[in-house]
């Protein structure tokens, strides 16, 4: 189980890190329990980063968090303390209609913050809208960097994940716990593609010589 406290404290360091005082004035009145508790303020702050932190540049040298941008630190941080302070079903909820209603910087930032709660079953189905997307970034969101498909995908749903990336040449290096998820069913999968493309005198994938060599120091 992650440290939910552990990352909030992270983002928000980050945050203060590349903001003037006026912004993190900002981002510390958001981040109040009376507006975190509030459905509609929270609502309405999540979608207003947008518009208060988006110039503020991040790292693009830097690693992890610093290379995020600025809003989608401070979307994470609001709808992780979201999470923290309400019950699962209020959370889920919450979520999901953050999910709906947001444009696509916000859905990103949505599915990002699954990643801090992969014991949470509660938020499958914003999991699968994101793994059924055809909007590649939404898609990317959960595939990659993200341990809430490792840790709450049936086989069967990891497997289509793994071979959805490898069609929209999604690098699949990012995907977490892919070594450890590693089955005969996906290998099969993988492979009955790979004679495919040959077949039809197409290049294969890099992501899968990259499967392949994992598999090679797996015992399945």
């Amino acid at each position: 189980m992650k440290n939910y406290h552990h990352e909030v404290e992270t983002l928000i360091a980050e945050l203060q890190d590349r903001m003037d005082e006026n912004q993190f004035s900002t981002l510390a009145a958001f981040i109040q329990p009376a507006a975190i508790a509030d459905n509609n303020i929270l609502t309405k702050n999540f979608s207003g980063c947008g518009r208060r932190f988006k110039m503020i540049q991040a790292d693009k040298t830097g690693k992890g968090y610093q290379r995020w941008p600025t809003e989608k630190l401070a979307r994470c941080t609001l709808a992780t303390l979201a999470i923290a302070n309400r019950k699962p079903t209020d959370a889920a909820f919450l979520l999901d209609d953050l999910f709906r209603k947001g444009d696509l910087h916000e859905q990103e930032a949505v599915l990002t913050t699954l990643n801090f709660f992969p014991d949470r079953s509660e938020f499958m189905d914003i999991a699968f809208e994101a793994l059924r997307s055809n909007v590649v970034p939404v898609f990317a969101s959960i595939c990659c960097d993200n341990d809430y498909p490792a840790a709450r995908f049936s086989q069967l749903y990891f497997n289509q994940m793994v071979l959805k990336a490898i069609f929209l040449d999604i690098e699949v290096a990012r995907i977490d716990g892919l070594k450890e998820r590693l089955n005969p069913q996906l290998l099969q999968m993988i492979s009955d593609y790979r004679d495919e493309r040959t077949i039809a005198n197409r290049s294969v994938p890099e992501g899968i010589g990259f499967i392949e060599s994992l598999n090679s120091g797996v015992n399945l």
